[in-house]
């Protein structure tokens, strides 16, 4: 049983570092992850496709296609919730099973496969017709595998307070410029801005450059007004574009100085001649001219 129990907890480590491993992945790895990926895509590119009329052979060749995926992305589901408890390894395994799958990236591997399965349970095949655009969510599997997608995540979820307050800023100057436009508007076209939300609506329109010419002031102030808002909305509009942009400049900087920092490391590294032992040399890297400041090692 011991012996078991060992082997047991060996595969369950393999599979995590071959499904989990970020840095130097294994050939096995850049395997599944790319395996993962162009099916995503061929996926993807299916539910196009099956919205147009094609040959019965064809349909033939897409659910075996549907088949092979499903198969694959359930077998990646149920390994990933197997090793979820080395992910947090002080919790109890099945907590930590239960706490990985209302994740979101779990819910989005559910949502993947779920609407394969769901007609077997006798379901009305109308409903499944609505179900069968659940397939869209494969689409988003690819942001486990593709680093660009993961350092957009990154940089939202670093800027999320000040994005957050963009938001708030933009919806209070909202709502005062509804009412404002409203009570100049109101009397000269009723039907128009019959309320504070239809003033809401124009907001919306003006703010957003939409403008769909369905709702617009006529009055000279409500006019002024108008013009006032919409260059104010330019630059409201316009912040949240600068905070995200200045976030990815940040990661890009924090990523190369942690590269930086990691080849310095690597050549500063040495031998302790008493005890063995490596020795690092910390510097604090601030550009790339530092590197020609590292000692030279023989």
């Amino acid at each position: 049983m011991k012996k078991f129990l060992e082997k047991y907890k060996r595969a369950q480590e393999k599979v995590f570092h071959t499904l989990e491993t970020t840095e130097t992945p294994t050939k096995l790895t850049k395997f599944i992850n790319l395996t993962i990926l162009a099916l995503i895509v061929i996926n993807t590119v299916l539910i196009v496709v099956e919205t147009f009329n094609i040959p019965d052979y064809l349909l033939a060749i897409l659910g075996w296609v549907e088949l092979v995926s499903v198969i694959i992305f359930s077998a990646e589901y149920l390994l990933r919730l197997w090793i979820a408890p080395l992910h947090r390894p002080k919790m109890n395994p099945l907590l930590a099973r239960l706490r990985w799958m209302i994740s979101p990236m779990a819910i989005i591997d559910l949502l993947a496969v779920l609407p394969f399965f769901i007609p077997a349970s006798g379901v009305d095949l109308r409903v499944l017709r609505g179900l069968r655009l659940l397939r869209i969510f494969r689409l988003f599997k690819i942001g486990r595998y593709s680093d660009s997608i993961n350092a957009i995540a990154r940089v939202v979820k670093s800027k999320a307070s000040q994005l957050l307050s963009a938001v708030f800023v933009l919806a209070i100057f909202m709502v005062i410029i509804s009412v404002v436009m409203y009570s100049v508007e109101n009397e000269a076209q009723p039907e128009v801005f019959a309320n504070a939300f239809d003033a809401w609506w124009w907001a919306i329109n003006t703010l957003s450059t939409v403008g769909y010419g369905d709702i617009y002031p006529v009055t000279v102030i409500g006019r002024i007004l108008n013009g006032v808002i919409s260059l104010l909305g330019i630059g409201l509009i316009a912040i949240p574009t600068g905070i995200i942009s200045a976030g990815f400049i940040e990661n890009a900087r924090e990523r190369r100085e942690a590269k930086l920092k990691e080849e310095i490391r690597d050549k500063t590294k040495c031998c302790c001649p008493n005890c063995g032992k490596d020795i690092e040399f910390s510097i604090d890297v601030q550009d790339e001219k530092d590197t020609n400041l590292l000692p030279k090692i023989e």
